[in-house]
Order: C-alpha cells, then structure tokens, then sequence
C-alpha cells in the first residue's frame, strides 16, 4: 500500500467569518473528520474576522460545546495572530483552548495538509 493511502492524513479547516453558521459548521466538520472510522489529525484555523471568536469575552453555550468536543478529539484550535493584531486584539483576551499562530507557521501547517477546507 502507497505511503499516502496507509499514514493518516492532516485536514486544516479554516474559517475567516464570524457569522454563527459558519463557526458552526467548520467546528462541527472539524469534530466529525476528527472522530471518522481513520483517524485523521484536525487543525481549526481562525483567520480574519473568525478570529473574533476566539476572544474570552465572546461566550456562546453553542459554541463552548463545540470548543469542548474539538479539545476532546485532539482537534487543534489556532488563531492567526497576525488578523489578531489588525483588529487590536491582544494575546490576554483569547481563550486558552486556542494556540495563536504566526504566518510562517500557518504556511507550514497549510504545506504539511492533505486537505485545506476553507470555509
């Protein structure tokens, strides 16, 4: 068997909305490729306005179920800290479920997939 078919394989799922169904979906997506029959290794990219949502005071019951599955699931959760730094935000106010994450190391997460589902 080929190396690509037999090793498990990186998703990154990324989202720059901020809209609830948009959240809603790529952390659904990400939990439900996470818990597949194959394991497969998940990444969640917040990147432009999605970065907004990773921000402590933005409770959302919803989203913390989701948040609580995807941590569960091994689903790694980032945030682009350079669409941080254009709307102000600063590394204290984001979750700490969240890991923020410089561009170069967004290129390599992005090189290293073997799917990029942008949402």
């Amino acid at each position: 068997m080929s190396d690509l078919l037999s090793r498990n394989k990186r998703i990154v799922v990324s989202v720059s909305a901020m809209n609830k169904d948009s959240i809603i979906e790529a952390l659904r997506m990400a939990v439900g490729i996470s818990t597949g029959r194959r394991p497969f290794y998940v990444s969640l990219l917040f990147s432009g306005d999605g970065v907004i949502n990773g921000v402590k005071d933005r409770v959302n019951e919803e989203y913390d179920k989701y948040y609580t599955a995807a941590q569960a699931h091994n689903v790694a959760l980032y945030i682009d800290e350079f669409c941080m730094s254009l709307r102000g935000l600063k590394a204290e106010v984001i979750r700490p479920e969240f890991q923020i994450i410089k561009r170069e190391e967004i290129l390599s997460l992005l090189a290293g997939s073997d799917l990029h589902v942008r949402l």
